[in-house]
Parts: structure tokens; C-alpha cells; sequence
């Protein structure tokens, strides 16, 4: 165990960081129509945050805590999926737009449909992660 920042402080900067993640999913979904900048600015703040989030992970690790490290470091690996499955989504869905009165390819449709039950699935699992981050910060400031 090394002598670093405490458990609680690292849980608590884990569950900030990813709120500050969701906040960018946001921002991403509501400014379609600028969606260069968007990316840039969405990906720079992913950046940013895996960075403190790996710091993270390696610091709950070097506390002696390899189990919520492993826990970071899953997060990390559901949140890395959730971006590839919402890139691959919104290029799907930019090129399938259609005029006004036509019908969605169906194949388009399904893979569309496929593609939002796995974004689904993982975005569970974060929040599964989440819980578990969370529920344990609280039993130990009790």
C-alpha cells in the first residue's frame, strides 16, 4: 500500500469523471449539426478523462485495491465499446438518411436496431460498474 490518495477520493474521482464522460455523450447528441468540431472537442475530452481514469485505476491498485482497479479499468473497457458502437451508429445512421416519404432500407433498419440493443447492453454494464463504484464508497465512509 502506498501512502496516495485515499480510496474514497479515488472512487469519488472515478464516478466525477465518468459524469463529466456522460455530460460529453451529451453535448455530442445535441450538436449534430456542427459534428466536426463536436468530435474534436468530444474526443479531446475523452482523451483527458481516460488518462485520469487509467491515473486512477493505477493509483486504487497501488493503494491495494486491485479489485476497484480492475473495476476502472472495465469501465474503461465498456466505455471504449460504447464510443466505437455510437461512432459506427451515427455513421449508419448519416448514411441511411432518406427523402421525406421514403422508406429506411430494411437492412439498414435492422443493423440500426442492433446496433442501439448492444449500445444498450453496454451502457448497462456501465452502470452496473457505477453502482458497484459507488456502493462501495459509501460503505467505506461509513
Amino acid at each position: 500500500m502506498t501512502s496516495g490518495p485515499s480510496v474514497i477520493h479515488l472512487l469519488d474521482l472515478a464516478i466525477t469523471l465518468q459524469s463529466q464522460r456522460i455530460r460529453s455523450y451529451h453535448h455530442f447528441q445535441l450538436n449534430e449539426s456542427i459534428y466536426q468540431t463536436i468530435c474534436a472537442q468530444v474526443t479531446q475530452d475523452f482523451n483527458n478523462i481516460s488518462k485520469k481514469m487509467n491515473e486512477t485505476e493505477t493509483l486504487l491498485i497501488e493503494s491495494g485495491r486491485e479489485d476497484l482497479g480492475r473495476t476502472v479499468r472495465s469501465l474503461q473497457n465498456f466505455e471504449k465499446e460504447k464510443l466505437k458502437l455510437t461512432v459506427n451508429y451515427q455513421i449508419t445512421a448519416k448514411k441511411s438518411v432518406v427523402a421525406e416519404g421514403e422508406e429506411e432500407d430494411p437492412v439498414v433498419e435492422r443493423q440500426k436496431s442492433e446496433m442501439m440493443k448492444e449500445l444498450h447492453h453496454v451502457e448497462d454494464e456501465i452502470v452496473q460498474l457505477i453502482e458497484e463504484l459507488k456502493e462501495v464508497k459509501f460503505d467505506l465512509q461509513e
